[in-house]
Parts: structure tokens; C-alpha cells; sequence
């Protein structure tokens, strides 16, 4: 079993960020299922000349239809939720 974790920037880092902070977990049961999403995603980020680490907020929702689709194929699960921040509990640096 493989489980990826990813979360959105933290809002007090950058003016202008949303107040929402997003955790996803992506979890594959299988390794070799992983091995072969992830080899598809890399194709779909060739085609669409993408760097090796892009943001979905940048792009429009037909590039994302299409990457999503590219995926759909693969058995994998994922979570996600948003919390929102006070600003008493963001850090300052």
C-alpha cells in the first residue's frame, strides 16, 4: 500500500491566499497500479508540456477534465477536506 499526503499552502506565507487550508491523501492498495498511474501522469504532463510539479488552480477546466480523465483508468482512493484558519492559530515568521 502506498499513501500520498498533500496540503495547500499555508495562508499566513502568502498575501492574497485563501484562508482554507486542503489536505488530499491519495491512497493505492496496489504498488505496480501506483507504478503505472504514475507513468501515465508523466505522459499526460509531457503532452500537455507541463513542469514535473504544476498546480491545478493555474490551469482551466478542460486541462483539468483531461488530466483527470487520463487517470480515471487506475484504481486508487483518496480523501480530502479543507479547514478553515484563524488567524490566531496562523504562524508568523
Amino acid at each position: 500500500m502506498l499513501v500520498f499526503i498533500n496540503g495547500s499552502e499555508d495562508p499566513s506565507i502568502k498575501p492574497g491566499c485563501s484562508p482554507l487550508f486542503t489536505v488530499v491523501v491519495v491512497i493505492f492498495e496496489d504498488l505496480e497500479e501506483a507504478n503505472r498511474s504514475d507513468q501515465r501522469i508523466d505522459q499526460q504532463r509531457f503532452k500537455l508540456t507541463l513542469p514535473k510539479q504544476f498546480h491545478f488552480t493555474k490551469f482551466c477546466e478542460d486541462f483539468l477534465l483531461a488530466f483527470l480523465d487520463a487517470i480515471v483508468p487506475y484504481e486508487f482512493f483518496y480523501l480530502n477536506d479543507r479547514y478553515q484558519q484563524e488567524k490566531s492559530l496562523r504562524y508568523r515568521f
